[in-house]
C-alpha cells in the first residue's frame, strides 16, 4: 500500500531533475560544437597538405592534391551535416545516441587510398 508520504509532491526533487536535464542539454550542445571544430581542424590540416602537394610537387603530387582537395570539401560538408543533425536532435530533445560510427571509418579508408595513390603517382609520373 502507498502511504501519504510516498504520494506527496516534492518540488525540490522535480526542480533538480529539470535542472540536471537542462545541464545535460548544454553539455551536449557544446560537445557538438567541439566535435564540429575538430572536424574543421582536420579539414584545415588536409587542405594544407593538399596545398603543399599542389605547390611543391610534380605531376603525380598535383593529381593527388586535387583528389585530396575534393576529399577535404566532402569532409567539410559531412561535418556540417552532422553538426546540424545533432543540433536538431538536441533542440528537439530527442533521446538516443548522437554518434555516427561509419563516417570516421570511411574517412580513414579514403585517406589511406589517397596517400597510397600519391605514392603510386609519384613513382609513375615523376621519374626524374
Amino acid at each position: 500500500m502507498n502511504t501519504i508520504s510516498q504520494l506527496s509532491f516534492n518540488p525540490r526533487v522535480e526542480s533538480r531533475e529539470a535542472e540536471s536535464q537542462e545541464k545535460l542539454e548544454i553539455k551536449a550542445y557544446f560537445a557538438n560544437e567541439r566535435t564540429f571544430l575538430s572536424w574543421m581542424q582536420l579539414c584545415t590540416l588536409l587542405g594544407g597538405v593538399a596545398l603543399s602537394l599542389l605547390n611543391f610537387g610534380g605531376i603525380g603530387s598535383q593529381v593527388s592534391a586535387v583528389v585530396l582537395t575534393v576529399i577535404t570539401f566532402c569532409i567539410i560538408f559531412y561535418a556540417f551535416y552532422l553538426y546540424r543533425w545533432r543540433a536538431g536532435k538536441i533542440y528537439r530533445k530527442e533521446h538516443g545516441t548522437f554518434d555516427e560510427p561509419n563516417g570516421p571509418v570511411v574517412l580513414a579508408i579514403t585517406l589511406f587510398i589517397t596517400f597510397l595513390l600519391n605514392f603510386v603517382f609519384t613513382f609513375i609520373f615523376d621519374k626524374s
